[in-house]
Order: structure tokens, then sequence, then C-alpha cells
């Protein structure tokens, strides 16, 4: 709903709000997510000004892992992938460049992690701002209940965040601890640094 002043064609004036009910924003064979959600836009096509606030809703993310792959006599075991920090940082399309962001990102219901390995849910507390040319994300994503299931034991993880910082928006910090018994033995596991490349730590 709202209104466009088409007085200057080149730049008209906006002043819109937008409501989304159940949005699907992403799918493909590993993930779902919706949101629900109230924005405005004020300003004009060139500059305008974005705020309001998106609910996650039926988030659910699917992962088979294999910890031993089956392979052939003779067969060389398969290539691990390469996790690259140097890729571009997302952008809106030019037109967008100079919008300013405001938008809080929350999880109104958890994200539910399903797989062999890893189950649990996921809670998102986060703010976008920047520019469409240079948005930043900040906040965090906390692990709730999730535990991951070993060959020989499973390991609950008693604090799982992801951390988004406005001078690193999109190359996430882990702070993780995993507590799991093996036999006779308490086994802790801490993970920290940049997601793409975390520091294991073991006691």
């Amino acid at each position: 709903t709202g209104t466009m002043d088409l007085t200057q064609l080149t730049d008209p004036k906006l002043d819109l709000k937008m409501a989304v009910k159940q949005a699907l924003l992403f799918r493909n064979d590993t993930m779902s997510l919706r949101a629900d959600g109230n924005l405005t836009c004020t300003g004009s096509l060139t500059k305008a000004d974005v705020a309001g606030r998106v609910e996650l809703v039926r988030g659910r993310v699917f992962k088979e892992i294999e910890f031993l792959p089956l392979s052939f006599p003779d067969q060389l075991p398969p290539r691990l992938l390469n996790v690259s920090t140097t890729a571009t940082p997302p952008s809106a399309p030019l037109v967008f460049a100079d919008w300013n962001l405001n938008v809080d990102i929350v999880t109104s219901e958890p994200i539910r992690l399903l797989g062999n390995v890893l189950n649990g849910r996921a809670v998102a507390d986060l703010h976008l701002s920047g520019t469409g040319a240079l948005p930043v994300l900040e906040g965090k994503i906390s692990q709730q209940g999730a535990r991951v299931k070993l060959p020989f034991s499973r390991l609950e993880l008693t604090r799982g965040d992801i951390i988004f910082t406005k001078d690193r928006p999109f190359d996430p910090q882990l702070d993780l601890q995993g507590d799991s018994m093996v036999g006779n033995t308490q086994v802790t596991v801490y993970a920290t640094g940049s997601a793409a490349k975390p520091a294991l730590r073991f006691t």
C-alpha cells in the first residue's frame, strides 16, 4: 500500500508499506525458509529509507553427512571442498545502491536443523543496516538443543553462537562448545574464529 509521486519521472517520490505473510525467501534441496514481515519505504527512487521487521518462519535445514565415504579398492578418496572468504560481499542492484537499510531480522519460530548427523534448532537476532551497495549484518544466530551424532558417541552443543559483526558482516565468527562422553572420558570441543576456517580445540 502507499503512494508514488510521479511529478519527477526520473526520480519519483515513494511512500510505501509492505506486509508479507509466509513469503518464500529461499528453497533448495537442503534448505527452506519463509518470512512474515512489515516494511516501509520512504524517500525517492534514487535514495530511500527501508525500515521494519522481518520474522523468519517455517525454516528447515536438511543435511546428510558421510563420516566415512565408501570407495572401491584403488580408488582415490573424494576431494575435500574448498571454502573461500574472498567472494564479493552481497549488494543490491545499482538502482538501490544509495538506499538506507534499517531492518530487524528475527526468528518467529526456531529454524529446525534436520539430518543424519546434526539435529536441533536455531534462533536468529540480527539487524540489517548500511546501504544497498554496502549492507551490514550484525547480531547472532544461536543453537538450541543441538546435538551431533558421531560414529561412537553423541556431542551435545552446550554453547553455539554464529556471530556477525559490523567490521566483518558476511564472514561470521563461531563461538561453539560441545561436550561428549566417549567411554569413561569426557571430551569437550571448542570451535572459534571464522566460520570458513575455524580453530578447533579439544580437552
